[in-house]
């Protein structure tokens, strides 16, 4: 929808959130005949933008690209792999209907809307955020104004509080804050942004939760053993930092009145505080509309006990605000006060100045945002409220009374309500509707969602390759598509301009003005086919020892160079591995490099400098750490090489050969090839062959190799595959991911580092392409780059440990 009505509300977000100036949206704001500067009042009781259509109810066209389908993929050929989910549970024992989409950075664990942005931690504990970022609300001191994709901000990170335009956020027990600081809300004694979280002044350590409100925030601090005391800091309006002072503004952390020492958690919004003390919820600061639910409406300094309402044994389990109401969890119901004009009880109740039970169930959890709440019922997710930007996400646009399911989500652990936006928690994926101006949902884009999205990193990326320590990808750029390569260095195969040996653990761009159609990855040099029009030229660069840059070049460590003989212009199909490389060009077969196990197939033992054509018409090329396997034009499958450990699949016995031989049975698709194994789909069947130490074939371990093509048991036609040292890891017909083989530093995506001989089915995405390291490997889902396994060297991109999930490189 095009323009914005800006209107300054006192408005407030859910769970540890704050309150904000908030922005609406036309088809946001009802009317009885009026309606503010710029919008006109439609037959349908909502103000319009003028030329809108005058209906603001549901959509009939289908959901926007990008959230949940709602439906299986229609038989599930799958259905024999074992089928494992990121967190150790089957991912399938939920609603065959729930969405599919990529991973969140590491695995979600928390995640918190405010006005116009989103921040999550992952399993590593790391801090995440996108969206507004005009007052620094991102925290990655970038000074954009708005971020649409996963930012990482900080490390250590295990709560976070997110408010209108300011943040607080715990690690290693320490509170940081970033965003707007006119009052010391982020806690600086310096007036403005606070562009990247920094240390509360005077705040030290012990702090277990943190709330932030409009210009306050708050926070529980473990101050001795059993001792949990609140303190408040920032602007002091009608008593929000409840320490009994008046006009008490100010960075520094000052505890609140009462002297408890039992809190346990905290909510903040607006200029208004609650929190629960053994059981009991307590209230200060603004009480204009009721909020603090004490039987009246004047402020309070100090916390004061929320009035016992219709039930005088009530405790809470949860609490929830915005600026002018809250409400709570007891003994699964739902019970709220304060303003309901918005309807934010999710019933037509009139407004109380006393807790009001809503509805009884099982519910157990509940947030606010400015015109909508969400919450759990049954451990389903649903909305209620304003629906005019889609923050319902039941896939229309219209308001719900009472709480409505959100689509495509059977389960949810935890949900959040910003201005016009939610986001919840499902099988650790983040998942965000409603508004998106500011990139809030984290898709990448700007447009409104009304059914939910996974968050995702980068979107755009076209392929990957991965080698022993590098890694290296295509996305798709304006008018080109860009080449980022990140990990070991040791030969400038990573970055040309850099120095020798550096580690590069964050992806740089190579060569930014190029069109680059293909990639490939050696031990330590790295090949790519540059568009050039109509015609395709062939880079190579890094280490050159044994004449794998293809060149002519001298040994030793090259820059980037072209190929110049021979002078073909039709470059494609092209791999690489240990320091040999291979490519196809009108349908001949060409290598290059370290050849002292025929591993380049030309019927000799000699190494090449320049490519050297092989005899027959070729499909595919796949290359092993000494030999090679390839398709030819009837899809017949040829292997050359080392056969130390069966991995040329003519049989029993060492058969090693530098020329082709043809391999039973055949034809075959989807070739790949580990360090000494292989495998390829052969009449809808998966094959593999070769060395099986570890279960790299996909069969029990206890077989030390596989001499031929050998099914493997239990699964179904890959549509790719690729091997590493000792793992493997296929796509399925329908798109699934699997892996199989040593698991030691996480390349199989398992918990516990959990090694299997027999595939394993990964989460619940779909893939489009697929790369394996030495002990690593990558994947698209989405449009989404993804990595796992060992990063000793910088190779997943994230620049820091191991991962046994699938994490998004990061992107500058």
């Amino acid at each position: 929808m095009a323009g914005w009505l800006r209107l300054t509300l006192p408005l407030c977000i859910a769970l540890l959130a704050g309150c904000y100036e908030r922005r609406l949206d036309a088809c946001m704001v009802t009317c009885a005949g009026a309606c503010p500067d710029g919008l006109t009042c439609g037959g349908d009781g909502y103000c319009h933008l003028p030329g809108e259509p005058a209906t603001c109810g549901a959509i009939d066209a289908a959901p926007p690209d990008g959230g949940p389908d709602g439906g299986p993929d229609g038989g599930d050929p799958d259905a024999a792999l074992v089928d494992a989910a990121l967190d150790g549970a089957p991912v399938d024992g939920g609603d065959p209907d729930g969405p599919d989409g990529g991973f969140v950075p590491g695995g979600v664990t928390a995640i918190v809307a405010g006005a116009a942005h989103t921040c999550a931690i992952d399993d590593q504990a790391q801090l995440w955020c996108w969206g507004q970022n005009v007052h620094g609300e991102v925290g990655d001191g970038s000074g954009q104004p708005r971020v649409p994709m996963p930012t990482m901000i900080a490390t250590g990170v295990t709560q976070v509080a997110a408010g209108g335009d300011h943040a607080c956020a715990i690690a290693g027990g320490r509170v940081r804050c970033w965003g707007q600081n006119l009052d010391g809300q982020s806690g600086q004694p310096t007036v403005g942004v606070v562009a990247t979280p920094t240390e509360v002044t005077g705040s030290g350590a012990g702090w277990i939760a943190v709330a932030v409100g409009a210009r306050h925030s708050c926070g529980i601090k473990q101050v001795a053993a059993a001792e949990q005391r609140v303190y408040c800091w920032g602007a002091d309006a009608h008593g929000a930092r409840g320490d009994g002072a008046a006009a008490n503004v100010g960075p520094t952390p000052t505890e609140v009145s009462g002297g408890q020492t039992t809190w346990t958690a905290l909510v903040a919004a607006g200029d208004h505080t609650c929190g629960i003390v053994g059981g009991r919820a307590q209230c200060w600061g603004d009480n204009g509309q009721g909020q603090l639910g004490v039987g009246d409406r004047l402020d309070r300094d100090a916390p004061t006990a929320v009035v016992a309402g219709d039930n005088p044994s009530r405790q809470y389990a949860q609490l929830a605000a915005n600026a002018g109401t809250t409400c709570g969890v007891h003994s699964g119901a739902l019970v709220c006060w304060g303003d309901n004009r918005q309807r934010l009880y999710g019933d037509a109740t009139a407004s109380a100045t006393a807790p009001h039970q809503v509805a009884s169930g099982a519910w157990t959890a509940v947030a606010l945002g400015d015109t909508s709440g969400c919450g759990l019922r049954g451990g389903a997710p649903v909305c209620w409220g304003a629906g005019g930007r889609g923050q319902i996400g039941d896939g229309a646009r219209a308001d719900r009374l009472a709480a409505t399911a959100v689509g495509g989500l059977a389960t949810a652990t935890t949900v959040t309500v910003g201005g016009a936006h939610a986001c919840a928690i499902s099988g650790a994926q983040a998942w965000c509707w409603g508004d998106n101006a500011s990139g809030q949902l984290g898709d990448g884009t700007r447009s409104a969602l009304f059914a939910p999205t996974a968050v995702t990193a980068t979107t755009g990326w076209i392929d990957v390759a991965a080698a022993d320590g590098h890694t290296c990808a295509r996305r798709a750029g304006a008018g080109r598509t860009e080449l980022w390569c990140w990990g070991r260095n040791d030969a400038r195969q990573v970055d040309p301009g850099s120095a020798i040996g550096a580690v590069l653990d964050r992806p740089t761009e190579l060569m930014a003005t190029r069109d680059w159609g293909e990639v490939a990855a050696g031990r330590r040099h790295t090949c790519a086919i540059e568009r050039v029009g109509a015609a395709r030229a062939l880079w190579c660069w890094g280490d050159n020892a044994r004449g794998q840059l293809g060149t002519g070049a001298p040994a030793g460590v090259q820059p980037p160079a072209t190929i110049a003989t021979p002078s073909l212009t039709t470059w494609g199909a092209l791999v690489a591995d240990g320091d040999a490389a291979c490519a196809i060009a009108e349908g001949t077969r060409y290598c290059w490099g370290r050849n002292d196990r025929g591993q380049l197939g030309l019927a000799d033992l000699a190494d090449r400098d320049r490519p050297t054509a092989g005899a027959a018409t070729w499909r595919a090329v796949a290359l092993g750490a000494t030999f090679g396997c390839g398709r030819d034009a009837q899809d017949q499958l040829w292997c050359w090489g080392s056969d130390d450990r069966g991995e040329l699949g003519l049989g029993a016995g060492d058969q090693a050969t530098a020329t082709p031989q043809q391999v039973t049975p055949g034809p075959v698709t989807a070739l790949g090839a580990g360090a000494a194994h292989a495998c390829a789909t052969s009449a809808a069947t998966p094959v593999c062959w070769g060395d099986n130490r570890e279960g790299q074939t996909g069969h029990a371990a206890a077989v030390a190799s596989i001499d031929a093509p050998t099914t493997v048991v239990g699964t179904s036609a890959w549509s790719a595959v690729v091997g590493g040292r000792a793992h493997g890891c296929a796509l399925t017909a329908s798109g699934r991911l699997a892996c199989w083989g040593s698991d030691e530093r996480g390349q199989i995506a398992q918990p516990g580092g959990q090694s299997s001989a027999a595939p394993i089915l990964i989460g619940s995405a779909t893939w489009t392409a697929l790369a394996a390291g030495a002990e690593h490997a990558c994947g698209i889902s989405g449009g989404g780059l993804y990595c796992w396994g060992d990063n000793a060297v910088g190779q997943l991109g994230v620049g820091d440990v191991a991962r046994a999930t699938p994490v998004a490189p990061l992107i500058p």
